[in-house]
């Protein structure tokens, strides 16, 4: 086999002390004439200029793709954002579905869906949890008397009362017209009357601002009944409760009393 070296040949295998003369000779020989050269030039340039547009393109096409990807890149955080907006507009929505709009605290239709899953979750563990109807006396003269507004303002100050005697793990809703239900899961007889007792002896200081003058003393009869001793049923505490809030109110109002466990003990 022969390779080329300069114009000379030189045949495989070689000799060494012959391929070294020859690329010395190579190197020797004079440059090839200007006219060549220029030649060379333009062939060069023939085929540097292909590859130089080429690059262009590619150049171009790159600007292309990142303008095309800082685009999608915006896109898809505002898709993000409006994702992440319609989840706490459908949270706030279905939190305003729960909630009593004159008080803020959750409303009846959610105390009952509680209770349905804390009945649940009491029975699986073996909790009780108990039941504590809190009704503001008198509270239908307020709103005769006084009107609709006095009557709001009595039920938001003695809501927020009742919240901010209750744990973090309570319940508090407005039940119906008047009527507060405070729901304690896992806690003692005693521990609930405590806390019935505090809540009813805190609204008789609340002062409520309507117009100029102060509105009250604010009273309340409570009733209280525990799950599963008084009732097996949600229903059943719920009545129990109940009961123990008419046994309130005979006892001579603002005082708290509690369901007998003989009394509401079958479902």
């Amino acid at each position: 086999m022969a390779q080329v070296f300069g114009g000379a040949f030189v045949i495989k295998p070689t000799n060494p002390e012959l391929l070294l003369a020859t690329v010395s000779a190579t190197l020797g020989e004079p440059a090839p004439p200007e006219g060549a050269q220029a030649a060379d030039r333009e062939s060069v340039e023939l085929l540097v200029q292909p590859i130089a547009r080429l690059l262009r393109r590619v150049a171009e096409r790159s600007a292309q793709l990142e303008v095309a990807r800082t685009a999608l890149d915006l896109e898809i955080k505002k898709r993000i954002w409006a994702e992440h907006d319609l989840v706490h507009a459908n949270r706030r929505l279905h939190d305003q579905a729960m909630r009593d709009p004159v008080t803020g605290v959750y409303n009846r239709a959610f105390l009952e869906e509680s209770l349905a899953r804390e009945r649940v979750r009491a029975q699986r563990h073996g909790h009780t949890f108990a039941v504590m109807m809190i009704e503001v006396e008198h509270f239908r003269e307020f709103n005769d008397t006084l009107g609709h507004t006095a009557g709001d303002a009595i039920l938001r100050s003695v809501g927020q009362c009742v919240v901010s005697l209750s744990r973090a793990e309570d319940l508090v809703a407005r039940y119906d017209g008047g009527e507060f239900a405070l729901v304690m899961a896992n806690a003692p007889r005693q521990i609930v009357r405590q806390r019935a007792e505090l809540i009813r002896q805190r609204a008789r200081s609340l002062e409520i601002g309507h117009n100029d003058p102060h509105l009250g003393p604010i009273t309340l009869s409570v009733g209280v009944a525990i799950f599963p001793e008084d009732g097996a049923s949600t229903q059943a505490v719920l009545e129990a409760a109940d009961r123990a809030l008419i046994s309130s109110r005979r006892s001579g109002r603002n005082v708290v009393a509690m369901e007998e466990v003989s009394a509401g003990a079958s479902s």
